[in-house]
């Protein structure tokens, strides 16, 4: 909770020597608008930035290796992200409620994508899914009604997948909830 519900602070530059950056740590700062990695770092743990809503770019370095649940849910600025190459997991409520990221590319790395990771990204409209082995997609069942990843996004919403795991993406537990936007993304 170190810098949480600041109002006064606009920018966040994270130093190489910073290893983690702890949960609910930058949550709510309704001016931070600009977050930058100066390399370094391993992991972001949970809610680390939750609701601040005018958060717009985030680049990771590739020493980021995981991102706690909701770290950037409630972001509804949030226009740009890119994701290190180094990440493995994608965890739930990621970025739930970004309704202003048009775009996302999922590294190659990622072998779980957690439920509703992307959910009510309503202007979300192009997912790149790098990796070749399907990554496992979650959902959450909460009484009766199914929480997915890529629910409640754009309407035109396509997912490019590489060219030899289009098949398997298609056919995958979950991923087949989504076959008819799953197309070949000729990488």
């Amino acid at each position: 909770f170190a810098f949480s519900q600041c109002s006064n602070l606009q920018m966040v530059v994270i130093p190489s020597s910073v290893e983690s950056i702890e949960n609910w740590a930058f949550s709510s700062c309704p001016n931070l608008n600009i977050v930058q990695f100066k390399g370094g770092g391993k992991n972001i743990d949970s809610s680390a930035f939750f609701n601040s809503k005018r958060l717009t770019v985030v680049d990771f370095p590739k020493g980021i290796t995981t991102i706690g649940y909701s770290t950037f849910a409630g972001c509804t600025n949030l226009e740009s992200v890119t994701l290190s190459k180094n990440l493995k997991e994608i965890d739930c409520n990621l970025f739930f409620n970004c309704t202003s990221l048009t775009e996302i590319t999922i590294p190659g790395n990622v072998s779980v994508i957690g439920y509703r990771a992307f959910h009510s990204c309503t202007n979300l409209r192009s997912v790149f899914c790098i990796p070749t082995k399907v990554p496992k997609a979650d959902y959450y069942t909460n009484g009766g009604d199914y929480w997915k990843v890529f629910d409640d996004n754009a309407p035109e919403r396509k997912i490019y997948v590489p060219t030899s795991a289009l098949d398997a993406y298609k056919e995958a537990k979950f991923w087949q909830d989504y076959a008819d936007d799953i197309v070949d993304g000729r990488f």
